[in-house]
């Protein structure tokens, strides 16, 4: 029997507003799991979402005329990115931001990464996307073109829209989300909130200004007349890796060999500028001998941002002294533009690791071994270069809930105990180390080595035993670094007790007793100045004096270059 005209319309219209509603119920009930943070919610940016799915669905039925078909690719789009977002979190600790974009989604070789190293997401997302295609098309063809004059859908489009964005704009908002797109909240509105702040070339103008420089006594002095032959220098990133002992200060966490000494027997404390994860932040922190809380909001994105931008790194000062280098990183250089950024910074070689096993899975003895093969094949080509190499590990990378290598250190597994199992990997990774240094000894009895170590970032066990305070105060961003050598005597008086992360390569490379150029003589004066602190240094004027001798030199782009 055939409906009568009314009621075939009103069907129709129960059909598409019952599809617009429950997409909309869907996605409140995601902004509900996800629009929070530390297990508080935030009602107004649950009403963000929900304003731009109205917003959206609203301009697609402009343009189609079709509410159902708009409704669904408005729940897509929205829904998908806070989907993608959680994805990102859980990968590398960051959530979803507009610049991901530029980084990742507009790079054929991020998007190949992602999908030889999760092939089960990857297809995933192809299936989705094919059932979301063929679930638009069902509509399309069932639902008729609406008769309802535009100008009803027009306020649906601009209202909600602009109260989203004055809210997203809002300078409370914008100050909240300079750390929140490193917890794990906000999905759905961190990536519309940060179109409001892509590239912050305003905060970055402030802290890298390019008018003439107060002008700071910083000279490199002339070299000595008979300078020895300089060392090989080995830097080594010990993932995840603090002293335990003063968390846990029990059996578990006692070692015979301390891990943590320098070769005067000092205990060095480094400040760092992540917690629990996001590595590169510190990697970038020592390559270019800057803090990275001054490049906040960008600081997950300069690995793209600053390629080919930055002209005096560590890599590239060394280079000048007549270094190779050799970065040994332990992921596919595809990460994060690791591999182009590094090589615009000076790196001759970026090894990779090409394996699709989980780089913790794996001793820092492998990392190692790769660090040796590289400088005998440099001296097999008649080489007699000094060596720069950075080594990057991750034998205590989480997780620690089961043992990792256990057929080492047996009898220290105590299962279901991450502290024993963190302490053990240090163990481990300690052994290996030991093990590197008599492998040196052993392959170039005739070269000197300086042996630079330290640690990345806490892992996350101690979150819950330090309050998660200011990030430039709180001791949850307090590792270690270490000064060894092998055949050679570092100047360990050139290493302070405490010194900021952005401030290890000068460091390095004065206890290595080599002549330091105009920029980072500079970076010496204030570590002296400051007392080896840089973002915490009371003094900031004298940091941002440093800062613009830097600009004016070319070391460093002028800031509104940063998105070129």
């Amino acid at each position: 029997m055939a409906l009568s005209p009314p009621v075939w319309v009103l069907s129709r219209l129960r059909l598409v507003h019952g599809v617009a509603a429950g997409f909309a119920l869907i996605l409140f009930a995601m902004a509900l799991s996800t629009e929070q943070m530390f297990e508080t919610r935030s009602y107004a940016r649950i009403g963000i979402a929900l304003s731009l799915y109205v917003a959206v669905a609203a301009f697609g039925w402009m343009v189609t005329r079709r509410l159902g078909v708009s409704a669904l690719a408005a729940a897509a789009f929205i829904g998908g990115l806070g989907v993608l977002s959680k994805l990102k979190f859980a990968y590398i600790g960051a959530t979803l931001h507009v610049l991901d974009i530029y980084m990742h989604l507009g790079s054929p070789v991020e998007l190949f990464f992602f999908a030889v190293h999760q092939p089960g997401t990857a297809a995933m997302g192809v299936a989705t996307l094919i059932g979301l295609a063929l679930m638009a098309r069902w509509l399309w063809r069932t639902e008729r073109a609406s008769h309802w004059p535009r100008l009803v859908a027009l306020p649906l489009v601009i209202a909600p829209a602009m109260a989203a964005s004055s809210y997203a704009a809002s300078p409370r908002l914008q100050a909240q989300m300079l750390h929140a797109h490193f917890y794990d909240g906000y999905h759905l509105t961190g990536w519309f909130c940060s179109l409001f702040r892509p590239i912050d070339n305003v905060e970055l103008a402030r802290n890298f200004p390019g008018e003439p420089p107060s002008m700071l006594a910083a000279s490199a002095g002339p070299a000595p007349a008979s300078a020895p032959k300089p060392p090989n220098i080995i830097l080594i990133l010990h993932e995840s890796t603090i002293d335990p002992r003063p968390y846990r200060p029990d059996e578990r966490t006692r070692f015979k060999d301390d891990p943590f000494v320098s070769g005067d027997g000092l205990t060095r404390r480094l400040i760092v500028e992540t917690f629990g994860g996001r590595t590169w932040i510190s990697e970038y922190g020592v390559m270019l001998g800057l803090s990275m809380h001054y490049f906040t909001p960008n600081q997950a994105f300069l690995g793209s941002l600053l390629e080919g931008k930055m002209r005096n790194s560590l890599a590239h000062a060394l280079g000048r002294q007549g270094y190779g280098s050799t970065y040994v990183y332990p992921a596919p250089k595809t990460f994060a533009n690791t591999g182009r950024f590094y090589h615009s910074l000076g790196f001759e070689r970026v090894l990779e690791d090409t394996s699709r096993e989980p780089s913790f899975t794996k001793r820092d003895r492998d990392y190692y071994e790769r660090a040796i093969a590289d400088l005998q094949e440099r001296r097999a080509t008649g080489s007699t270069a000094p060596q720069f190499t950075f080594v990057m590990t991750a034998a205590t990378h989480f997780p620690w809930a089961a043992p990792a290598f256990p057929d080492l250190r047996a009898d220290e597994i105590k299962p279901g105990d991450p502290w024993a199992e963190f302490s053990r990997r240090v163990r481990i990774a300690h052994d290996d180390y030991l093990a590197f240094k008599d492998r040196l000894a052993v392959a170039f009895p005739d070269e000197a080595f300086l042996l630079v170590g330290f640690g990345d970032h806490h892992p996350t066990l101690t979150a819950d035993l330090i309050p998660d305070t200011d990030p430039a105060k709180s001791p949850r961003y307090e590792t270690f670094y270490r000064l060894d050598g092998v055949n050679f005597a570092p100047d360990f008086n050139a290493g302070p007790k405490r010194i900021e992360i952005g401030y290890l390569a000068t460091v390095m490379m004065a206890t290595a007793r080599l002549t330091l150029d105009r920029s980072f003589a500079l970076r010496r004066d204030t570590m002296a100045a400051c007392n080896g602190l840089l973002h915490r240094c009371p003094e900031q004027g004298r940091i941002m004096a440093m800062h613009r001798a830097l600009v004016e030199r070319g070391d460093v782009v002028p800031s509104y270059n940063l998105a070129r």
